[in-house]
């Protein structure tokens, strides 16, 4: 490997990094400002039983009304990105 390559490559790799970070900022965007757990099971790509166990002690705010959760966007997204 010459070093034009090294550099292209690096190129692409910052390139790369920058469209998923894109990708990542757009997929927040088009979910609502409050979050139902199949919004959390389809972001985490987990299963239906995994979500509620998180949802039982979650890490972030969650409102529970009756038998419906509710997970502020905002809050959920802070976790996720480990703020």
């Amino acid at each position: 490997m010459n070093n034009s390559t090294i550099i292209e490559y690096s190129i692409e790799r910052k390139i790369g990094i920058g469209r998923k970070l894109n990708d990542y900022r757009n997929n927040q965007r088009r979910f609502p400002e409050a979050l139902t757990p199949s919004h959390v099971q389809q972001i985490l790509k987990i299963g239906r039983r995994q979500t509620y166990e998180l949802l039982e002690k979650p890490p972030f705010h969650v409102v529970k009304v009756g038998r419906l959760y509710k997970i502020s966007k905002k809050a959920f997204f802070k976790w996720f990105d480990g703020e």
